[in-house]
């Protein structure tokens, strides 16, 4: 996804905090506002990430055509609503068209990555090697969901990763020798933030029994 805008961390960590206030009614805006702002900090390290953001695109895409179309638009309006939807039209399996709650379980599966990811970077020195950080979180994460050959591809793409002062530079704007202590504590919020909007979600796939939609 091109991005004409930087990364905005306060953005995403904003949407996150209105996603996770209502869990009766889970906003599919937000949830996408977030993810595009989460494109973009990906976006700063270049290929590395292709892992995670080959398809991201093309995912935010159908759940915006969903939620942006004149007949079914509300039905898209919250997750419940879509998984209800979908259930009831037999949605959720359709080989003809791409299933919202499907679609959306992908970039779910990312968000958990995202979370620990950023976490592990937070507690890392200025000139510590974040590669260590990804490919743990990767593993714990993702790489269930992957075949051999990503998973393989992945791990390698993974040394070529900056720094964590070069990643808050890249991502974050920073400057060389900046305020630690602040990107530190962002860094800590967006994984909070993060991993609570995992959560959330997690338990309400779990729920209607959608954790394993192939």
């Amino acid at each position: 996804m091109a991005s004409e805008t930087p990364f905005d961390v306060v953005k995403v960590c904003d949407c996150l905090k209105k996603y996770n206030e209502d869990v009766s009614a889970l906003s599919l805006d937000l949830y996408i506002e977030a993810y595009k702002e989460l494109q973009k900090f990906f976006n700063c390290l270049g290929t590395v990430f292709s892992f995670v953001t080959s398809d991201v695109e093309s995912k935010i895409n159908i759940l915006e055509c969903y939620r942006n179309d004149q007949n079914c638009g509300a039905d898209y309006k919250t997750l419940q609503s879509m998984i209800e939807y979908e259930a009831k039209n037999n949605l959720l399996k359709s080989e003809d068209r791409p299933s919202g709650a499907r679609t959306l379980l992908r970039l779910h599966r990312a968000l958990e990555f995202i979370s620990k990811f950023i976490l592990e970077v937070s507690k890392l020195e200025d000139l510590a090697a974040t590669g260590p950080a990804a490919r743990s979180a990767y593993q714990s994460t993702l790489a269930k969901y992957h075949p051999w050959v990503i998973r393989k591809t992945a791990s390698l793409a993974m040394y070529g990763l900056p720094n964590r002062e070069q990643l808050i530079i890249r991502a974050f704007g920073g400057e060389p020798g900046g305020n630690k202590a602040l990107y530190t504590q962002t860094m800590i919020n967006l994984a909070e933030l993060s991993e609570t909007a995992y959560n959330i979600t997690n338990k309400l796939y779990e729920d209607n029994n959608l954790l394993d939609l192939p």
